[in-house]
């Protein structure tokens, strides 16, 4: 993620960690995230939007000892 840009609404921060600066996200739903659950249920064509940059993200306050997730995008 380019730190010169406006960053989405769904980062909060930054952490710095030892492989760099990782962008802070919020788990809390907008109403433009419920919208488009509703849109992705309602029209499939809005399933194969991606809009999260690829990379590593934090979710609340993790330290060296945190556990980690790995997830992929995939399509079917």
């Amino acid at each position: 993620m380019s730190e010169c840009c406006e960053n989405p609404e769904w980062v909060t921060g930054f952490v710095d960690t030892a492989a760099g600066r990782i962008p802070v996200v919020t788990a809390d739903w907008s109403r433009r995230d419920r919208l488009g659950r509703l849109k992705c249920r309602l029209f499939n064509s809005f399933r194969m939007n991606y809009m999260v940059e690829p990379g590593i993200y934090a979710l609340g306050s993790p330290d060296g000892q945190s556990p980690v997730l790995v997830t992929a995008n995939y399509k079917l």
